[in-house]
C-alpha cells in the first residue's frame, strides 16, 4: 500500500519541498528532541534509524504527499487521509493506537498543508513517535523514584 504512489501514474502534482532553509529552526528543535528522548528512553540508532525508514518517512509520503494531496491539500483531505492512517493503525494493532494516532495524524496533515515541506514532517513524526516510545518509561521513573 505504501509504495501506491510509485505504481500511481496519475498521482496528484502538486509543488513540496524536501527541505526548506526557513525553517531550519523547527528542524534544530524536532531533531534536538528526538536525540534527547532518544539518550534518556536508552533508544539506540537502531531504533531511532528503524522508526524513521519503516515509519515516519513512508507513513508521511503516503499519507500525506500522495493521498492527502490526492483528496486535496485542505482540511476535507486532512480529515479523510487522517482517519484512513488511523483505520490502519486500528487494523494493525488495536482501536486504542488508532484512537491515539487520529489527532497526531491531523497535526502532521496541518503541517503538511501550511508548510509543505516533507522533512518537517517527517521529523515531527519521528520526534513523537520517539517520544511515545519513551512515554512508559518516563511514567515508570515518577510513579516509582
Amino acid at each position: 500500500m505504501l509504495l501506491a504512489p510509485l505504481l500511481d501514474k496519475s498521482a496528484p502534482s502538486h509543488s513540496h519541498t524536501l527541505f526548506n532553509a526557513r525553517y531550519m529552526h523547527l528542524y534544530i528543535v524536532l531533531c534536538s528532541l528526538t536525540a534527547a528522548a532518544s539518550v534518556y528512553g536508552g533508544f539506540g540508532l537502531y531504533t531511532v534509524s528503524n522508526n524513521l525508514l519503516t515509519a515516519a518517512l513512508p507513513e508521511e509520503y503516503f499519507f500525506r504527499v500522495y493521498l492527502l494531496g490526492a483528496y486535496g491539500l485542505n482540511y476535507i483531505g486532512n480529515i479523510v487521509s487522517s482517519c484512513i492512517f488511523s483505520l490502519l493503525h486500528v487494523i494493525t494493532r488495536d482501536w486504542l493506537t488508532g484512537a491515539a494516532v487520529l489527532m497526531p495524524s491531523l497535526v502532521y496533515g496541518y503541517i503538511y498543508i501550511r508548510y509543505r515541506d516533507l522533512l518537517l514532517l517527517v521529523l515531527a513524526h519521528l520526534a513523537s513517535n520517539i517520544v511515545f516510545m519513551n512515554l512508559p518509561h518516563s511514567i515508570t521513573s515518577l510513579t516509582n523514584p
